[in-house]
Order: structure tokens, then sequence, then C-alpha cells
């Protein structure tokens, strides 16, 4: 895995968890600056920080296609939410 595709990786990570770079970098006691550099592909975190950031948002970089574990286990919970408000909907218009 290259400079480019860890920072793809960090990119995504932030979006989807809707974090600054200033938050993020606060994570990893690092500056903003150098949470930009990395989504860049400009520099790497160093394999501390690398590792820590694939337990804290469970992502496993083996993996060819670089998945996170949680990510079907959190849709599916949505889905049954929904599902379990749609039919407490239909239930409630039913009985009037």
């Amino acid at each position: 895995m290259n400079a480019s595709e860890i920072g793809e990786i960090i990119r995504n990570i932030r979006s989807e968890y809707r974090l600054t770079s200033q938050e993020f970098g606060k994570m990893y006691n690092v500056t903003y600056q150098m949470v930009c550099r990395w989504e860049k592909g400009d520099s790497l975190p160093s394999k501390e920080i690398i590792k820590k950031i694939c337990e804290d948002f469970e992502i496993d970089l083996n993996s060819s296609e670089t998945k996170k574990k949680g990510s079907r286990r959190k849709l599916l919970a949505i889905l049954l939410i929904m599902i379990a408000i749609t039919i407490i909907f239909i239930i409630f218009c039913n009985v009037r």
C-alpha cells in the first residue's frame, strides 16, 4: 500500500466520521497540516500511528479491499431499526 492509498483511507475516515483535520490530528498528536500531507500522499504516518488508526476505526489494511470490519454490522442495525419503525407505523395506522 502506497502513501496516496493510505491518504485516501484517512480522507475517507475523516469524511465518514465528520472529523476535521484538526480533530483527527489531535487524536494522534499531530498537526492538521500533517494530516493534510498524509491525505495528499506527501508523507506517511508512522507505523505506530497507522496501527492505532486501524484499531480505532476497525480497518484491516491486510485485506485486499481494505474494508472496515464494523460497517456491515452498522448497516444491518440501521436496516433492522428501519424495519421495526415501519412495522410499528403499520400497526399504529391499522389500529385507528
